[in-house]
């Protein structure tokens, strides 16, 4: 006989399961049987009527189903602090990476930024030193017709040193034009000027500016010989500070 309960297949004419102790269909007692005590432990069933241990099955299963639901939430309990552990460990990593690359970034346009100042100055710094180079070049042209010049310079002067009045030294200006000594005076102060801004140079031109200075101390020393009536001695001291003023700017252009 099969259990409709447990599917114990059971001797014919047994009344009661020997698996579960349930009574069978049709047999008195079958909806109003007892049971006896019940061992937690061993999951059996005393039947009061043998005070034998009946296996119970349904409570086992219940148990086993319990004990394996408790294994499994540990291990997605388990399973979700792991993932959250990792997840904020990558988290973590993953801003100090981004705050890191931000840095760099920063310091890197920081960078480019006084790059480009510093190219800017260079480009400044060029553009007036090449002017300042144009303006002796013109400066040497204005050196040699004043030179060329010196026989009516020192007529102009003895003229003029007569004290014959305003009128006749204007006459002695236009008969002996030295025009282009007083050109040269006033570019010379002008230069002078120029230079002094050009001070504190990139390195990239610290030769040229010292090259530029002596430039200039060689003008001002051609200047000097202008100030009154030039001697013959005078004038190859002119000439030579001339040679040396043209290997200046020679040298400067290179």
């Amino acid at each position: 006989m099969e259990c409709r309960n447990c599917r114990y297949e059971n001797p014919v004419g047994s009344r009661f399961c020997s698996q579960c102790g349930k009574p069978f269909a049709g047999m008195e007692g079958y909806d109003k049987v007892k049971l006896g005590g019940y061992d937690e432990a061993e999951d059996m069933i005393t039947n009061p009527r043998t005070e034998d241990y009946i296996y119970d099955r349904d409570a086992s299963v219940e148990k086993r189903s319990g004990r394996q639901r408790g294994v499994l939430l540990r291990i997605v309990l388990i399973v979700f602090l792991s993932a959250a552990a990792i997840l904020a460990f990558y988290s973590v990593d993953l801003a100090v990476a981004t705050n890191q690359k931000r840095t760099e970034e920063a310091v890197m346009l920081a960078n480019q930024r006084k790059e480009a100042e510093e190219l800017a100055k260079l480009d400044n710094y060029r553009e007036k030193y090449i002017t300042v180079v144009s303006g002796f070049e013109e400066q040497g042209a204005l050196i040699d017709e004043s030179i060329a010049s010196i026989g009516k310079l020192n007529l102009n002067s003895f003229f003029k040193g007569l004290g014959l009045g305003t009128a006749v030294d204007g006459l002695v200006d236009r008969v002996l034009d030295v025009s282009s000594v007083k050109s040269m005076q006033e570019n010379s102060r002008t230069l002078e000027v120029l230079v002094g801004e050009l001070a504190n140079p990139p390195k990239t031109f610290d030769g040229k500016y010292e090259l530029m200075e002596k430039l200039l101390e060689t003008e001002k020393e051609i200047m000097e010989y202008f100030e009154g009536a030039v001697t013959s001695e005078e004038r190859k001291k002119l000439e030579e500070l001339r040679v040396e003023y043209t290997k200046l700017i020679t040298d400067i252009n290179r």
